[in-house]
């Protein structure tokens, strides 16, 4: 199965109890890559830095967690696991360019396709 992934955002909606990945976090961004995905027809995953891949419309509570670069080959691991149980074997990661707050979400998604042996290709968002 191919995919379209992008990460979560740090701008969250704090309603409590369970609502979809899609409305939890604010990101234009992630409303536009949605928009590629159901375009192309493709299921759109949420990268996040505690929960690995979130299908966009699965219900997850408020959380607060930055992925750091000492977190990445424990992030790596899950998200190779779950590119298995989900049967993926191509992955199309819109992200920004590889700076700072990104860096570790691009490497832990690199280790987890070459882990799983899967392709990864990266699409390079514009920064405004």
């Amino acid at each position: 199965m191919r995919t379209i992934v992008t990460i979560c955002s740090k701008n969250k909606d704090g309603s409590t109890g369970d609502i979809a990945a899609y409305l939890r976090y604010k990101s234009n961004r992630i409303n536009e890559v949605m928009k590629v995905a159901t375009k192309k027809k493709l299921p759109f995953f949420i990268l996040s830095g505690k929960y690995g891949l979130i299908k966009h419309d699965q219900p997850i509570p408020f959380y607060n967690h930055l992925l750091v670069n000492e977190e990445t080959d424990r992030l790596a691991k899950i998200i190779s696991d779950q590119i298995i149980n989900y049967g993926i074997n191509s992955i199309t990661f819109y992200a920004k360019p590889k700076l700072q707050d990104w860096a570790a979400y691009y490497d832990a998604l690199e280790k987890a396709a070459s882990m799983a042996k899967i392709n990864l290709d990266i699409h390079t968002l514009k920064v405004n």
